[in-house]
């Protein structure tokens, strides 16, 4: 089987002082699995980029959609030779977490600038559901920030982490 890589993003377009290494560290991600095994997604920190993997009997395909690189960043050189990529407080912070299911993917969002976003954990307020293909189906405004999300097998609720002073909270949205 074929495997189809977008790691030939390249460094170029985000800039020219970053060598490769620099900028793998640019594109940090998470992921999720499927109860079933068959399926992934990967979303990123700093970059509006969704990939969606599956394992059939004809191998693993996958879908990388590449919708924005990281924004705003600088080169940071070491005594040592290395260059670090590096945000500043414009570049954006996209996606914070994903979880799956059998049916979709579901991917917190945050879509704001680093200087807008709270200090420490990252947060999202919106949910955008994608189908296995890839392709946004419709986002979810969760009406506050939330930390993580995870969605029941069924697909019928979505489960988000919020903290605040008070502590943590488990919120349930019907889907």
């Amino acid at each position: 089987f074929k495997l189809n890589r977008f790691a030939s993003v390249g460094v170029k377009l985000i800039n020219d002082e970053l060598n490769e290494s620099a900028a793998i560290e640019l594109f940090q991600s998470c992921c999720s699995v499927t109860p079933e095994g068959d399926k992934a997604a990967i979303v990123y920190y700093g970059s509006d980029i969704i990939g969606v993997i599956t394992l059939n009997s004809d191998g693993l395909g996958t879908n990388f959609i590449v919708s924005q690189l990281p924004n705003d960043i600088y080169p940071i050189h070491l005594e040592n030779g290395i260059t670090r990529g590096a945000y500043t407080g414009k570049s954006l912070r996209h996606y914070v977490n994903v979880t799956t299911n059998k049916s979709n993917v579901y991917a917190l969002y945050c879509g704001l600038p680093e200087e807008k976003c709270a200090p420490g954990l990252m947060r999202g307020k919106w949910v955008r559901c994608y189908d296995w293909e890839g392709e946004l189906l419709h986002t979810i405004d969760l009406g506050l920030e939330v930390l993580k999300i995870s969605v029941s097998a069924d697909n019928k609720y979505l489960y988000a982490l919020e903290s605040s002073e008070n502590g943590f909270r488990v919120l349930r949205y019907e889907l």
